[in-house]
């Protein structure tokens, strides 16, 4: 296995932590750059099998790449990960074509059989609304696909305003508070140190009022 780890960050006069008066502190550009890692594995593996010629021997080879982060870089991330639309759209979007002329030609069937026996309308519309109950999985597919492109639209929109309070923490590795050093945000002074996940809160807020 082979794994290569971003290059540590050292950040001189950066202050000290107003509730332990350390100076080991980090910015928050060096937690996200320290705290991301890459594993690249490779792998080989061997064996037998059975084929219609008897016993053959299997060889092959394997290999893996995988990003990861630390926890903390994860709970101090200056903006939510954007969610993922595609599939969903994918599958809805394969399900209505398979869907529609299905449904319209076994209704033109149905309506034009009702109409030759003198079925009622009653009986014509549920038949009908039957069949349309088919499209609900897709539809309910289309209106999550919307809500999350509506939300990573909101959180691109807000990330400048995000990103710029967010570069403007610091972290305490002595007691692992937060805090920030100039330019607060409202509500918070420069003395008040806070957790890494209430950090990341205020700093999520701050993006998503931008943008109302």
């Amino acid at each position: 296995m082979r794994t290569a780890v971003a290059e540590e960050v050292h950040v001189t006069g950066i202050g000290k932590c107003p509730r332990c008066g350390s100076s080991d502190l980090q910015t928050m550009e060096a937690i996200a750059q320290n705290g991301v890692s890459i594993v690249d594995s490779y792998g080989s593996y061997s064996g037998v099998s059975w084929s219609t010629v008897g016993v053959v021997p299997v060889l092959g080879t394997s290999s893996q790449f995988e990003i990861r982060r630390s926890a903390l870089a994860v709970a101090t991330a200056p903006s939510p990960p954007l969610r993922n639309w595609a599939g969903t759209a994918l599958l809805s979007a394969g399900w209505l074509l398979l869907w529609l002329p299905f449904f319209t030609l076994v209704t033109w069937l149905m309506l034009s059989d009702a109409a030759e026996r003198g079925a009622d309308f009653v009986s014509q519309a549920s038949g009908v609304l039957f069949g349309l109950m088919f499209a609900v999985p897709a539809l309910i597919g289309l209106i999550v696909v919307a809500r999350n492109v509506r939300i990573n639209r909101r959180i691109r929109r807000g990330m400048p305003v995000a990103h710029q309070l967010w570069r403007g923490g610091r972290y305490c590795l002595r007691c692992a508070g937060c805090f920030w050093p100039t330019s607060p945000p409202t509500g918070i002074s420069t003395a008040q140190v806070v957790t890494p996940v209430e950090f990341q809160r205020i700093v999520w807020r701050a993006g998503f009022s931008a943008v109302q």
